[in-house]
């Protein structure tokens, strides 16, 4: 996803999971887990890299992630960066301790870039304040579009706006602040049986609500900002497309079907399948046409489209990201692993889940090995740990890839013996 071209030029992760762009900064807890799986970002890096990471990356998580990508672990740089409550985390690198590393690294190897989770102000000034470009725009980017889009497209209340406009089915739905919220919800409920109520700028499902309509009025206190109300559309999936803009155009990299639970992201399979080839070519066409409206502000880099497949076989769409979604780099990593074995796997699935025995990395790597399903198995397939597991109250994360949807099955159910997970 992140299409290096010349691989002599470095890039510098930027994992700032701590960013105002998919939720506002005062959601310390949420950001807090997201942040957790920065060290995943190593699947990606290659000799000279550096990744500047709120989470620690442990020594047997970075031999680990070494030693299936063929190289030193000490080829590339990790550098801690300490959180800090209410700064995003371009602004928290801008420390001399942390700042002048990395203006020495730039000196002497020219040509690096910057590729952060999310394109906001402070990691375009990190970018400018290193003389580096943001990847992947040219050197003499003017970010400002592209920034002006990004915190735009990350609510749900632009996201709508721009849908319509765009000619896409969207759910009925509202924008209102927060002392009209209830109101709107009860009468959506009322209306539709069902209404779902979301945060303006949120991500994943996190702080969705779904009203009845017999539920009790909603008690939500003043000054939280805005919110979507909208109608609940009954579905027979949550799907979602990641998709990228390039110089020459966007293009979509993938399609799949999403797991939830009670609206929250919990994870992903693909390819999509179980929808008719004019729906799924219809959401296809969609996810260009917002690809060309993005391009036209300026914006290059990774986007997703999210949607519900109706129970009638109709596509739905709910929302935008604009920004690498968590999808991003699972799909980049075993991408990336399987061209070292020259293979191709058509399908894949992303997930987590937490273990009723406590494992060290090593000791979850070793069952795994047992089993015959850890990366790379006879089949060169398998299933690689995401990030390392600093705590037993951690979830393991987890990409799997197979050739096909019954090797799959058998992939996880073999995973969710091995580690005990539930």
């Amino acid at each position: 996803m992140h299409q290096r071209k010349d691989e002599a030029a470095p890039l510098i992760f930027l994992a700032n999971f701590a960013s105002p762009v998919a939720v506002g900064l005062h959601d310390e807890n949420i950001l807090r887990a997201w942040s957790a799986q920065a060290p995943r970002e190593l699947w990606l890096m290659s000799p000279g890299d550096i990744l500047l990471t709120p989470a620690p990356a442990s020594d047997e998580f970075r031999a680990y992630t070494a030693g299936l990508l063929g190289m030193d672990a000490d080829a590339v740089t990790v550098v801690d960066v300490p959180p800090e409550a209410g700064i995003p985390m371009g602004e928290a690198v801008m420390r001399p301790a942390l700042l002048e590393p990395l203006r020495s690294a730039v000196r002497h190897h020219p040509g690096y870039r910057l590729l952060p989770t999310a394109l906001d102000e402070a990691s375009v000034a990190l970018a400018r304040e290193l003389g580096v470009a943001v990847h992947p725009f040219p050197p003499d980017a003017d970010y400002s579009g592209a920034l002006a889009a990004v915190d735009a497209l990350n609510t749900k209340s632009e996201f709508r706006a721009v849908a319509t406009q765009l000619g896409m089915r969207l759910p009925a739905g509202c924008t209102c602040g927060s002392s009209l919220m209830p109101r709107a919800a009860d009468e959506f409920a009322r209306s539709f049986g069902r209404a779902v109520v979301k945060p303006d700028r949120s991500a994943g499902g996190h702080g969705l609500r779904f009203v009845d309509k017999d539920d009790p009025v909603l008690d939500v206190p003043a000054g939280t900002g805005q919110w979507v109300v909208e109608e609940y559309v009954p579905h027979k999936e949550s799907i979602s497309a990641q998709c990228v803009c390039g110089p020459t155009g966007p293009r979509t990299v993938f399609t799949g079907r999403m797991t939830v639970s009670r609206g929250e992201f919990t994870g992903y399979r693909a390819p999509l399948t179980g929808i008719s080839g004019a729906a799924l070519a219809q959401f296809e066409e969609w996810c260009l046409t917002f690809g060309r409206h993005l391009a036209g502000l300026g914006y290059l880099g990774p986007y997703s489209l999210d949607a519900l497949l109706t129970e009638a076989g109709d596509i739905c769409v709910t929302e935008s990201n604009v920004r690498r979604t968590a999808t991003t780099t699972p799909h980049a990593a075993i991408s990336r692993l399987a061209s070292t074995l020259r293979i191709h796997p058509s399908a894949w699935a992303l997930g987590s889940g937490r273990s009723a025995a406590n494992l060290t990395l090593s000791e979850a790597l070793e069952r795994l090995s047992r089993a015959d399903i850890a990366f790379p198995t006879g089949r060169g397939d398998g299933v690689v740990l995401l990030t390392g597991h600093e705590s037993p109250a951690e979830p393991w994360r987890y990409v799997l890839f197979a050739a096909d949807a019954g090797r799959l099955d058998g992939l996880q159910e073999g995973l969710t013996t091995a580690l005990a997970l539930s």
